[in-house]
């Protein structure tokens, strides 16, 4: 039987629901094909995620797309495809543009040198086959399907795959999978990109790398996975004070916390509101949130303690699940989301203020000061703005004094108050320096210990860094271990923290090539993250990326005050590499972090965010930076001219080393 990812028991939990016709074909494919094969359903494939991509290591690959549509409403007599509607025909993509693309983000995008051999030899083509699966076709519809590929293929159209439930039921699997006819014998085309591969040093098989790629990556199968804490989370989480502060290192799982106490508020009919600073953040902490609200309908926490006691744990179970659709939608409809300043320029607008009048800096003190007009606003049903039983306030180091204040007039009487804090994350002017003062009382406090993140063989190298550089301005924060989470580290890189130095002008060259490396070591891009210390670094970085052949998912602007549209669309399970400054990165974590750090000794505003930046990684971290650092106890170290040229950079102005007409973004101040 061949192998499934995601196997079968979890398809059920994929976030787009298998057609009958992928199912079918899934389960005909998994029982007749050998345990050789891997079949992967809905992976991301670039831009693009096609129904299933099968991978043999002596065959190559096939990609398929399944159509369970009736071909009888579709007109294929000439060279477009054509749906019938009431208006006429109406030309739309043919299945075979939508495989094809696939294919070629896959050679572009997953295994970069695959293509580059292709580009060379167009032959190699036939490394990665499309195909496509119409479920319900009947014979006669299928003929006039291989009439319409060959009229727009040509000669091409003999390496589609080409299949029906009812023909593979007379047919071997080859009429779907060419490559299949290559198990037995080898095929040359995987001979001709192996050989590439060893001609580069590729270091892991290009199956494993595929493999890497295509499997759900942690994040993706975490958003369909409970939410579950260690056990001081959970304590945590169920604190009964009204004002409550969680302090705790980065990694500590402070964000859960939050998430699981505004599930519990939202299963007992509460309106919650949950603000943070970081504008990229917000649908990163409400994926958060609905983890925890579905977990929590699930386990019963919406019914008492009599009526779960009175239903019995089946009937508990049974009827959770089957009342989890309604009772989640309600729940999530009372949560309201969103950063402090988004909500504070619409406090703003709704008492007649005109943005232009107010800073970020300002508005919340002028706003403390509008309180009964912003009082007798929002009790206005009309007024679109939320009112809230509980806030819960997330990276409560960077809030200022008066922002907490300013929103009161949104609370009912008695609503709860949650602050998660780090101060030792603290790295804007604006921002409180004790988030106790935050409360108009003293709080109860909740002191997570320990990073659940960082993976134990990190902490030496991190915490040398600190004392080396942040101990200056007292003293080092300090990095210890505390129980993962529920997501193991198997699928993760080994935990590995490599210190590169090179001279200012291979600065960039080297974060590329560090870059590359790890892909080549067979680390998926969507799983990394290039930290800059400004936009105009990023800036830098963004071209040579590009002609490295790296798509990259950059927060980087030019106007960074004004355009916010990158923060606002960003995405965590974007399948591209993150390219982004420090303080836009604050509160997300991904398996590599590669850190520019262009000062040694690092100056003022990058000793603060430094700590911030390496604690993002969750298995490896990189460090680029000029000489000064050789010595650092706990990381392994490499110099930065062996990187470029064992990672040759593709000849180009955007990726040159060397005098430039516009200034170096390092020269500038930071």
């Amino acid at each position: 039987m061949a192998r499934c990812y995601p196997p079968q028991d979890d398809w059920k939990s994929l976030r787009v629901d298998l057609t009958g016709g992928e199912r079918g074909l899934a389960e005909h494919l998994i029982e007749h094909l050998s345990d050789a094969w891997r079949i992967y359903l809905q992976p991301h494939v670039g831009g693009t995620r096609p129904d299933l991509v099968l991978v043999h290591p002596n065959a190559g690959i096939q990609i398929i797309e399944v159509k369970d549509y009736d071909l009888g409403a579709y007109d294929l007599s000439g060279t477009d495809w054509q749906v019938r509607t009431g208006d006429g025909l109406q030309a739309t993509r043919s299945p075979f543009d939508q495989v094809d693309e696939a294919r070629d983000a896959l050679f572009r995008l997953l295994l970069p040198f695959a293509g580059q051999a292709k580009t060379e030899d167009p032959s190699l083509y036939g490394f990665v086959r499309a195909g496509v699966y119409f479920t319900n076709a009947s014979p006669r519809q299928l003929d006039a399907t291989r009439r319409f590929a060959k009229r727009t293929l040509g000669a091409d159209a003999r390496y589609y795959g080409l299949a029906s439930r009812a023909s593979l039921a007379d047919e071997d699997l080859t009429s779907l999978l060419p490559v299949g006819r290559y198990v037995d014998g080898g095929s040359p085309h995987v001979d001709a990109i192996e050989e590439r591969a060893d001609e580069i040093g590729l270091q892991r098989p290009w199956t494993e790398i595929l493999h890497g790629w295509l499997h759900p990556t942690p994040d993706e199968a975490a958003q369909n996975a409970p939410l579950e804490l260690t056990p001081p989370q959970e304590q945590s989480a169920w604190n009964r004070a009204r004002r409550l502060l969680i302090t705790g290192p980065a990694g500590s799982g402070k964000t859960l916390v939050l998430a699981r106490r505004a599930a519990h508020a939202l299963i007992r009919g509460q309106d919650v509101l949950l603000l943070g600073f970081n504008i990229t953040l917000w649908h990163y902490i409400r994926d958060f949130v609905a983890r925890a609200v579905r977990t929590a309908l699930l386990k019963g926490y919406a019914y008492t303690k009599d009526e779960r006691r009175a239903m019995g744990k089946e009937e508990l179970r049974r009827r959770a699940r089957r009342e989890l659709g309604t009772r989640f939608s309600r729940a999530m409809r009372r949560l309201t989301i969103t950063h402090y300043h988004n909500l504070a320029y619409r406090m703003w607008a709704a008492i007649g203020g005109d943005k232009t009048e107010v800073s970020p800096e300002t508005i919340g003190p002028k706003l403390c000061r509008k309180a009964g007009a912003l009082k007798a606003r929002a009790d206005d049903s009309e007024s679109g703005l939320p009112k809230a039983d509980a806030l819960l306030i997330d990276e409560g180091q960077d809030w200022s004094a008066s922002w907490p204040e300013s929103l009161r007039p949104l609370l009912r009487e008695n609503a709860d108050i949650t602050v998660a804090a780090d101060p030792e994350q603290r790295i804007y002017e604006h921002a409180i320096r004790a988030p106790k003062n935050l409360f108009d009382g003293a709080p109860s406090r909740v002191q997570l210990e320990g990073t659940a993140r960082v993976p134990e063989p990190l902490l030496p190298a991190l915490n040398a860094a600190a004392e080396q550089w942040l101990s200056a301005a007292g003293p080092a924060p300090t990095l210890q271990s505390a129980p993962q989470l529920a997501l193991d580290f198997d699928d993760r890189p080994d935990p590995e923290a490599v210190w590169t130095t090179a001279r200012e002008a291979s600065l960039f060259s080297c974060v590329v090539g560090t870059v590359q490396r790890r892909i080549l070591e067979g680390t998926n891009p969507s799983q990394m993250a290039v930290l800059v210390p400004t936009h105009e670094a990023g800036l830098h970085l963004e071209p040579r990326f590009e002609a490295a052949g790296i798509d990259v998912c950059s927060l980087c602007v030019e106007n960074p005050d004004q355009d916010r549209s990158a923060k606002h669309a960003f995405w965590r399970l974007d399948p591209r590499l993150k390219l982004s400054t420090v303080h836009s990165f604050k509160g997300w974590e991904a398996d590599g972090i590669v850190v520019l750090l262009p000062h040694l000794p690092p100056k003022r505003k990058e000793r603060q965010t430094l700590h911030v930046a390496l604690t993002r990684s969750r298995a490896v971290v990189d460090v680029v930076a000029p000489p000064g650092g050789e010595s650092l106890d706990g990381w392994s170290h490499r110099a930065g001219r062996s990187l470029i040229d064992e990672m040759p950079m593709p000849n180009s102005p955007a990726s040159a080393d060397g005098p430039s007409s516009r200034p170096s973004p390092l020269s500038i101040a930071v």
